[in-house]
């Protein structure tokens, strides 16, 4: 109608009054399954997979608790936050209620969303052992998004991680319940895709070699060389444990590459035993930040990073993180490597979650990214690429 009138985030478009291609900060929120301390699920390669393009300021999940518990927090979790979209994976707790009751509580949280202006983005319930109730939480969380365009969506993205009647599969789920290195891995090869299809488009790699505090203190990035000038300058490669064996080079982009920034890349040539270390690190120029957060409440720390035929049965992880001595102004994202799989993955690895309440003294923090052995391989495990890194201050 003449008088109509929408709105979006900026970076979203409006097709028919319908905003199409969602922009802006995300929250997630769930049970263990997405809960920081067990792991976050398969956001940890589909968020990656995807680009990146948008920050995760908070994660709200906590282990043991259900849909209505999402429910409940929702005010402190998600409102507060004021998101362009939640992220949400819930039901595995919630299976013993009856159809009635977990289909009115998808309604009532349903509902919150929209009431709040917050789209809401419904992942699917895994398979759990003993129960084929997550597949019909999972079809009635697609029907929700179909009825809802616009303000809900759907992404189906446990499909391995069961056979062909949504039975756990236990190479995904290990205890019939959470899911593996292969399972988080799967569901986030599965997310990918369907996320970039939901998100507006946004590269949110550094571009230029001037934007660093180290050039200009008016700069709140910290990467002194987030564009691999030179050798590349000021950035190193190490490694540690008896056997574990790794060569550092600088090599260009691929031709036809529309970002022509070079790679460092790091190539295991071995691995000694399990939790050796292959660690690319760099040392920030930083100013000093405050212990109560007032100048600066979290790093918004990104990276390119391209792994080449990376081997799992030697490699079992891959890490990203900020770090001064024990303490983590930015919590690390680690990302598990299936062990009977070898990866070939480009993605954006981003962390932006608020860092711990504590003081750093200037040019303190260093960026570190790095592998962790699983067991020892003699060859053949693969190489990693990494460019444009950058770490921001951010003051909310």
């Amino acid at each position: 109608m003449a008088d109509d009138t929408y709105s979006c985030a900026s970076g979203g478009t409006i097709r028919g009054g319908i905003v199409s291609g969602l922009a802006g900060n995300l929250v997630l929120d769930g049970d263990s399954i997405t809960d920081q301390s067990f792991g976050v699920g398969g956001y940890l390669w589909g968020l990656p997979l995807a680009g990146s393009p948008w920050p995760v300021v908070s994660n709200g999940a906590v282990a043991s608790t259900a849909i209505q518990d999402v429910i409940d927090r929702w005010p402190t979790t998600v409102r507060s936050r004021s998101p362009a979209a939640a992220l949400i994976r819930i039901g595995t707790n919630a299976t013993g209620l009856t159809q009635a009751t977990w289909q009115a509580q998808y309604d009532a949280l349903v509902a919150l969303g929209i009431a709040d202006g917050i789209k809401i983005i419904f992942h699917a319930v895994p398979p759990r052992q003993g129960t084929l109730v997550p597949r019909a939480m999972s079809d009635y969380l697609q029907a929700k998004a179909a009825a809802n365009p616009g303000k809900v969506y759907y992404v189906e993205d446990c499909t391995d991680c069961g056979d062909a009647s949504y039975n756990a599969l236990l190479a995904y789920l290990g205890d019939g319940v959470h899911p593996t290195a292969k399972g988080t891995h799967a569901m986030g090869v599965r997310m990918a895709p369907l996320l970039k299809a939901i998100f507006a488009a946004h590269d949110p790699r550094i571009t230029s070699a001037s934007d660093s505090y180290f050039v200009s203190s008016s700069i709140s990035q910290y990467v002194k060389n987030p564009l691999m000038s030179g050798a590349p300058d000021y950035w190193s490669v190490s490694t540690g444990g008896s056997g574990t064996a790794a060569t550092a080079a600088k090599v260009a982009a691929d031709a036809g590459d529309a970002n022509q920034t070079p790679w460092l890349r790091t190539t295991i040539n071995s691995t000694g035993a399990d939790n050796h270390w292959i660690a690319i690190d760099t040392t920030l120029a930083h100013p000093a930040l405050l212990a109560d957060l007032s100048d600066i409440k979290r790093l918004d720390v990104i990276a390119e990073v391209r792994i080449n035929a990376l081997a799992g049965a030697g490699i079992k992880k891959i890490s990203m993180e900020c770090i001064e001595g024990a303490i983590r102004p930015s919590p690390a994202l680690s990302l598990p490597v299936p062990p009977d799989e070898t990866l070939t993955h480009t993605m954006i690895l981003r962390q932006t979650l608020p860092r711990p309440a504590a003081a750093h003294a200037a040019n303190t923090i260093k960026f570190s990214l790095s592998l962790t052995a699983g067991a020892a391989l003699a060859s053949g495990v693969g190489s990693l690429d990494l460019r444009c890194v950058s770490v921001r201050g951010m003051a909310s």
